[in-house]
């Protein structure tokens, strides 16, 4: 004699108990680095923290009134936290960002982080 599975339930025994299967949601990080693949897709070449705002809020917001909501100066935090972020000061470009070298660790950032143009644009480097 097989033992059934208390946790599982028909389809229509889930309608009936209101039971929706959602999908698992994914992380702030992904999050980002899809906002980025969107807007490479679009033809741009970086995203300012004000169109990464409004596609964060229209990709995954809008739609969704459970959804945390974050301003500017929020995301920008989060953004800081997931992310490694060189700026082009001091005559740093682009590609002198991308071979960073770190010396107390002795390594290469190989990761995915952004790098700032001196536009407040910001760039994916995967």
């Amino acid at each position: 004699m097989t033992n059934k599975n208390i946790f599982e339930l028909t389809q229509h025994e889930k309608d009936k108990l209101g039971i929706v299967e959602t999908l698992p949601r994914p992380r702030l990080h992904a999050r980002f680095i899809e906002l980025f693949r969107l807007g490479k897709k679009l033809g741009k070449e970086g995203l300012s923290m004000n169109e990464l705002t409004a596609g964060y809020y229209n990709l995954y917001c809008k739609n969704n009134p459970s959804e945390q909501v974050y301003n500017v100066s929020k995301l920008q935090g989060r953004l800081r936290y997931y992310f490694i972020i060189y700026q082009d000061k001091d005559n740093d470009t682009y590609e002198k960002a991308k071979t960073h070298y770190d010396q107390a660790n002795k390594t290469y950032y190989k990761d995915k982080y952004l790098f700032r143009t001196h536009d407040d644009k910001y760039i994916l480097v995967q």
